[in-house]
């Protein structure tokens, strides 16, 4: 069935939501195929976990005993017959090795090795992770998506993965195509994680270094981390030839109203060099980012979280003041306008909420991940402290397909709750003048 006819049908029938979101996911199953709604789904999940991922990096084990590891022999390779022997290994070298860096390349789809490594990195001082990542060219599967969804909590602890392109089924051809060297030891494992080896040698750990360098100077770092904003306007500028054409994020993008009347409003007089860094917010906003034709995708509750609090989440607070409350109203009455124009799309938290910690911004060709650092004062915490480019067709097509998906499932607040909604969020900001 066509989507417009789907669709038609479907607002038609009057049905409980279970039913209405099993009806949905089986039209899309049928009409996408099974590996691209499978894609839809991991989005899904990935977007709806990421804040939480982000807070909790959870605590490390108990120390495991690493007499053997410290007795291991370089004449002696440690064999290693299950996923829970690599992971009770990779405790141990972490108990036993000084803290210096870790090469690895290991595939996300080994959630339970990520999940061990990042729980030590962000619990231990003086490790650092070179992790180099291999983009599938064929996008088959959800390789890619992991790639970049579960590289977003590593991001947000300023660990900037490597990334390149290639043909990934090389690896089923290979017994250990996978490795984690943390000087002395090289922990080789297969792509099952179900077995490999652990050897303390140091031709083997220069053989992986010289390996991750050749991968290295092939590949480029995942994230670009601007070191102020006009690197930022820069970065942002290679893409926005044509403008945004999209944007989806929980907490709403101000870039409709920040111009030289709400940046001079916010902007707070004792920040140091704060009248150029205005200067080149205006000429940013005004020139790069002008919404002409820009869609939203923003939740419910962040909107009411800017009525409520006016914080303004691009900026790091030690630069801007919140929005002030007439600057909020017309922020909210831009939005009405918005609505006419079907460029606004507003999430009901009570069916799926977008994350706070990232915003997704499609460009014509390039889509772009904004992204804040975790480990640092909230004063200086903002978006967009590292900034992810995908210049991948099919990629970019599988989030939004995610966003027809919602749109269909009924995620979404219909155009008159939509701008009752927004009614709503003018009269708490004027009630709370």
């Amino acid at each position: 069935m066509p989507p417009e006819k789907f669709r038609k049908v479907f607002e038609a029938m009057s049905l409980p939501v279970p039913e209405r979101k099993a009806l949905c996911d089986a039209y899309y199953k049928e009409s996408l195929g099974t590996d691209r709604f499978r894609k839809i789904k991991y989005i899904e999940s990935a977007l709806s976990s990421l804040d939480r991922s982000l807070q909790d990096t959870g605590s490390i084990s108990a120390e495991k005993d690493s007499a053997r590891l410290k007795g291991l022999s370089t004449d002696v390779a440690l064999p290693l017959n299950s996923e829970q022997e690599i992971l009770d290994v990779v405790q141990e070298i972490f108990a036993a090795a000084a803290p210096g860096k870790i090469y690895t390349n290991y595939p996300y789809a080994f959630r339970r090795m990520d999940d061990i490594l990042f729980q030590n990195i962000t619990a231990r001082q003086g490790f650092d992770v070179q992790h180099m990542l291999l983009f599938d060219t064929k996008n088959d599967g959800i390789g890619n998506l992991e790639n970049l969804f579960s590289s977003l909590r590593w991001l947000a602890y300023q660990v900037n993965p490597v990334r390149r392109y290639a043909d990934n089924t090389c690896t089923a051809f290979l017994p250990y195509p996978y490795f984690l060297a943390l000087e002395p030891y090289c922990l080789l494992f297969d792509a099952q994680h179900t077995g490999g080896v652990l050897v303390k040698n140091a031709q083997t750990y220069r053989a992986i270094l010289e390996a991750s360098a050749v991968f290295e100077q092939g590949g480029e770092r995942l994230a670009f981390i601007p070191q102020d904003m006009i690197e930022n306007k820069q970065d942002i500028g290679s893409a926005a030839s044509n403008g945004v054409k999209y944007c989806v994020c929980g907490y709403p993008c101000l870039s409709p109203i920040a111009d030289q009347e709400f940046i001079h409003a916010v902007a707070k007089p004792t920040a140091p060099g704060i009248e150029a860094l205005a200067d080149i917010a205006i000429e940013h906003y005004g020139t790069l980012l002008l919404p002409s034709e820009e869609k939203f995708v923003v939740s419910a509750h962040g909107l009411r979280r800017f009525a409520e609090t006016g914080w303004i989440k691009e900026v790091p607070a030690a630069l801007v003041s919140p929005a002030p409350t007439e600057q909020r109203i017309r922020y909210f009455k831009q939005m009405e306008t918005f609505i006419e124009q079907k460029r606004l799309l507003i999430l009901d938290d009570t069916s799926f909420s977008l994350p706070e910690s990232i915003s997704i911004d499609f460009f014509t060709d390039i889509l772009k991940i904004d992204g804040q650092f975790m480990n640092v004062e909230q004063a200086y915490r903002c978006n967009g402290n590292y900034i992810l480019s995908v210049q991948n067709p099919s990629l970019m097509q599988d989030i939004l397909d995610f966003v027809a998906y919602m749109q269909d499932n009924k995620s979404f607040y219909a155009a008159a709750a939509a701008k009752s909604f927004l009614n709503s969020m003018i009269a708490l900001c004027e009630k709370a003048k």
